[in-house]
């Protein structure tokens, strides 16, 4: 759905972002698309929304990863328990009050790290940030016809209509049609679901989840035990030092089994999940040019834990669904493929 949501509103082509990237930290995010993108062996310009210029981005990314000021991070992080972004904000503050500025939007933050990790893989390319306008990251406000997607979201779940005033005709068409198939997840099953596997982790296999550090495990652990709700887990488990987003990122890397040593192997393939006309030509070229197999579905993937985790992942979204599917639907579902005029 939501690759046919970017196909209609003006993208070629859609590659997965792998999950393992999409469940962590800023970084780790941007290092996932970064490496798609460089493996693709397409050239261009590197798009991203932000709310500063890509000179600040820039200045703030050259600041930060300097290895006195990282060493800063750290010890501040350390002696203080808050979270890393938190530290981060704190000693760049001390440096630039100005470009501590940039920090306080998430968005920047991920729009920071496109950047580093690009120079960290050698991605020759230009870049250009899309201004955002009114509604930023996790905003529950509306502005005018912005929302955020936290904000859309809540809408949709809620059942009111008003989320439409938010999206572009044919995102609305599209969302109205999956609602009408059941295309949410129900809460509740996703809850139980996840937790049943939760449940059959040891305090020893959670240490070695990604995301997991610094004997969160324990807290973890006991949370578990005492509680059947996930949301209410999440709760539960919170601490000055580990934000709402890091632990759900973390309990969904459980219930999947990502590991923190998985975050360290190449990514073994790209995964294409849709694309027009235009996209299809961008196709051939990276055929021709990818380091690694451009695969359709994940039956024409190689065998390695990457497919394992693609097939889990979407096995457990459909099972989470009011009325699942069934079968093997992650290893049969091709690609969405429109026509460059439907636009």
């Amino acid at each position: 759905m939501r690759t046919e949501m970017a196909l209609s509103c003006g993208a070629d082509l859609v590659l997965e972002n792998p999950v393992k990237y999409v469940l962590s930290g800023a970084g780790r995010f941007a290092e996932g698309a970064i490496r798609t993108i460089k493996n693709s062996g397409l050239t261009g310009t590197l798009s991203f929304g932000a709310s500063t210029s890509v000179i600040n981005l820039d200045k703030t990314a050259n600041l930060i990863s300097a290895p006195d000021v990282q060493s800063k991070i750290a010890e501040y992080s350390a002696e203080s328990r808050v979270p890393f972004p938190y530290a981060v904000q704190a000693i760049v503050r001390e440096t630039d009050k100005e470009l501590s500025e940039v920090l306080k939007d998430p968005n920047n933050v991920l729009a920071m790290e496109y950047l580093l990790a690009a120079k960290r893989f050698g991605l020759d390319c230009d870049c250009f940030a899309v201004e955002r306008n009114a509604a930023q990251h996790n905003d529950v406000k509306t502005f005018g016809r912005y929302a955020s997607g936290k904000t859309v979201r809540e809408f949709l779940y809620a059942g009111d209509p008003i989320w439409q005033s938010f999206c572009p005709e044919k995102t609305i068409e599209i969302l109205k049609t999956g609602m009408n198939g059941g295309a949410l997840v129900d809460k509740k099953k996703w809850s139980d679901l996840a937790y049943g596997r939760l449940l059959d982790l040891s305090r020893e296999s959670l240490s070695g989840i990604n995301g997991v550090t610094e004997g969160f495990e324990n807290r973890l652990y006991k949370g578990i035990l005492a509680s059947t709700d996930l949301y209410a887990l999440a709760d539960l488990v919170k601490t000055k030092r580990f934000t709402h987003a890091r632990i759900r990122q973390a309990l969904i890397s459980a219930v999947l089994g990502i590991k923190k040593a998985d975050l360290e192997r190449e990514q073994p393939y790209i995964r294409v999940l849709g694309a027009n006309e235009e996209g299809r030509k961008l196709l051939r070229e990276i055929r021709n040019r990818s380091a690694v197999p451009v695969v359709m579905n994940l039956s024409e993937a190689p065998l390695c834990p990457e497919r394992d985790l693609d097939a889990l992942s979407g096995k457990l979204y459909d099972l989470s669904r009011p009325a699942p599917f069934g079968g093997r639907t992650e290893y049969e579902q091709r690609p969405v493929i429109i026509p460059a005029t439907g636009r």
